[in-house]
C-alpha cells in the first residue's frame, strides 16, 4: 500500500537528491575544468558548468585544465605572479580545440606565499590577447587535513 500510494513522491524525492550529490563530489575532484569561450581578445575563462567567468576555487593537490574552445584562436593561462622572473605558472600555448593542465600542488602554493590555513589568490592572463583584454583569478586554498 505505501509503496503504491507514495511511489511517485518517493521517487521525486530520489530524483532530487541525486544531483546534490553529484555536486558534493565535484568538490572532491583531482581535476578543475576551465573552458576558454570567446573570439580572440574577447576570449574569457569560464569554469566547466558554469555560463559566466568567475574566480575559481582551487584544492592545493587539484589539477587544472584550460581546454581552447574558442574558435580558431590561440590563448594561453599565465600567472601575473612571477618568482625570480619566472611566471608562477604558465599553460604555453593552448591551441584551438587544445588544452594543457598544471599541478596546483603544495610547492606551488609554497611559491605563491602559501601559509597553513591561508588562501591564496592568483591572477592570471592570456599572454597573447594582454591582461587588458583577457584575465582571471584562482583562488588556491589549502588542502583540507
Amino acid at each position: 500500500m505505501t509503496l503504491t500510494k507514495f511511489g511517485s513522491g518517493l521517487v521525486a524525492l530520489l530524483a532530487a537528491a541525486v544531483p546534490v550529490i553529484a555536486a558534493d563530489k565535484k568538490d572532491d575532484a583531482k581535476e578543475v575544468v576551465i573552458n576558454i569561450k570567446g573570439t580572440g581578445a574577447h576570449g574569457k575563462y569560464i569554469l566547466e558548468g558554469e555560463t559566466e567567468q568567475k574566480p575559481v576555487t582551487v584544492m592545493v593537490g587539484q589539477k587544472v585544465t584550460w581546454k581552447n574552445e574558442a574558435g580558431n584562436a590561440p590563448h594561453t593561462a599565465t600567472s601575473k605572479m612571477k618568482i625570480d622572473g619566472t611566471e608562477l605558472f604558465h599553460t604555453g600555448t593552448i591551441s584551438a580545440g587544445g588544452s594543457k593542465s598544471v599541478d596546483f600542488d603544495e610547492a606551488l602554493y609554497a611559491k605563491a606565499g602559501g601559509k597553513e590555513g591561508k588562501e591564496v589568490e592568483l591572477e592570471y592572463i592570456c599572454k597573447i590577447h594582454g591582461e587588458s583584454n583577457m584575465k582571471s583569478k584562482i583562488i588556491l586554498k589549502p588542502a583540507a587535513k
